[in-house]
């Protein structure tokens, strides 16, 4: 499996225990941070992203691929772990330096659960990625969708399994030809269409994307039918 579906496996998986625990959670970019714990000591404990932060400014950079090169550029070699008795002594006395020592102080197991449900997880996932590329991977629709879960209170197993049959859908996944859409079933919601493989990886669109572009090339065709009209590929 992708390192970013597995990543964002993880913390979905974390997020819904930390959840049932009794923690609130709140969206944080691609991932969460749970409600009550300090500010100062969440900066504190996040040493390697300002790090990369750091790198990026300095290099004059920016954007995930950018963010990327960063984290190889600034990751050093691992030291030999501690015992995890002796980790957990060291994070207690950390925290209580931020004046965080009860986290029972932030959890509420009886705190009513409002959990969202996976049809909002997906539609947040496509619009998000749509907004961001034309186009996307399984792997990052898969893990797009994971990335909703934390906030919502959804089960990562169930929500990645309910993100491969979204795709598989015959209702969903559509095919495309060179010049329109070939839809199998009525339009849903939020269709998604195939693309086909590109450099060994399977490719999606939205049913807006792709008529946008599909409305921009039907123009450029017209424009050279024009009589007089100078090839659109040989503007500059």
């Amino acid at each position: 499996m992708n390192r970013n579906v597995l990543g964002a496996y993880y913390r979905a998986e974390l997020a819904h225990r930390l959840t049932a625990m009794g923690f609130q959670l709140r969206k944080h970019g691609t991932s969460f941070e749970i409600v009550g714990v300090p500010q100062d000591l969440l900066i504190a404990c996040s040493t390697r992203r300002v790090e990369i932060l750091a790198y990026l400014n300095e290099q004059g950079r920016s954007g995930p691929v950018a963010a990327a090169v960063a984290t190889l550029k600034t990751r050093q070699t691992k030291a030999e772990l501690p015992p995890r008795a002796e980790l957990f002594e060291r994070w207690q006395d950390f925290n209580r330096d931020f004046g965080f020592d009860d986290v029972r102080a932030i959890m509420d197991p009886e705190r009513p659960k409002r959990p969202g449900t996976m049809q909002q997880a997906l539609d947040a996932a496509i619009a998000r990625l749509a907004a961001e590329e034309s186009h996307f991977t399984k792997t990052d629709f898969l893990a797009a969708a994971l990335q909703e879960a934390p906030t919502r209170g959804l089960n990562a197993l169930t929500l990645l399994h309910e993100a491969h049959e979204f795709l598989e859908r015959s209702s969903v996944v559509r095919s495309v030809t060179s010049s329109t859409v070939v839809a199998t079933s009525p339009p849903e919601a939020h269709d998604l269409f195939d693309l086909g493989s590109h450099q060994g990886h399977q490719r999606f669109t939205t049913r807006e994307v792709l008529e946008e572009e599909q409305a921009l090339l039907q123009t450029i065709e017209s424009l050279k039918d024009r009589k007089g009209a100078r090839d659109p590929d040989q503007l500059v």
